[in-house]
């Protein structure tokens, strides 16, 4: 579980994790606007989008090109 996340039962853990993802699929600014604007709509703390995305990295949910800017994903 996300360190960010220990006082979160896992179905509302889930449910953030899937809106985190839906935007990520919408989203043209880039991760640190994406989770920055993530966490003040979800009412989080702050960095708790970018851990979400740390960790699809992390267990390679996720994939990005390590030779390209993060922004342009």
């Amino acid at each position: 579980m996300l360190d960010s996340f220990f006082e979160i039962d896992n179905d509302k853990l889930s449910d953030l994790i899937y809106a985190y993802i839906t935007r990520s699929l919408q989203e043209k600014n880039g991760i640190n606007k994406l989770s920055s604007s993530f966490d003040q709509e979800m009412n989080l703390n702050s960095g708790s989008g970018l851990s979400i995305f740390k960790h699809h990295l992390a267990r390679k949910i996720i994939k990005i090109d390590l030779t390209e800017k993060i922004n342009k994903l």
